[in-house]
């Protein structure tokens, strides 16, 4: 599978972002604007760097950086954000080893 960012910005276009914002408690009568500033605000970009898509949300700050890994990549770096999170167990370094 190939990262794409036209393809991720037409999923985000045509999620159900509004149910997501309910989820998150925002009063009802703020849902619309809440949703409609996000999508405003919405920047979707390749990078220079194949399989690298920049996402931001916010004006100001550094864009998401996503960028595609499988295989043993993949899983050393779930390994490493799992024990950087404090949740490092048996069971997931287990799991990721397989």
């Amino acid at each position: 599978m190939e990262l794409n960012a036209e393809a991720m910005r037409h999923e985000l276009d045509t999620a159900d972002l509004w149910t997501e914002v309910e989820v998150l408690g925002v009063p009802e009568d703020a849902v619309d604007a809440a949703v409609e500033s996000v999508l405003s605000r919405l920047r979707v970009k390749s990078t220079q760097e194949g399989g690298t898509v920049e996402v931001q949300g916010k004006p100001e700050g550094r864009p998401i950086r996503i960028r595609s890994i499988t295989g043993p990549e993949a899983r050393k770096q779930a390994a490493e954000t799992l024990e950087e999170e404090g949740r490092g167990t048996r069971w997931a370094a287990g799991i990721l080893a397989r």
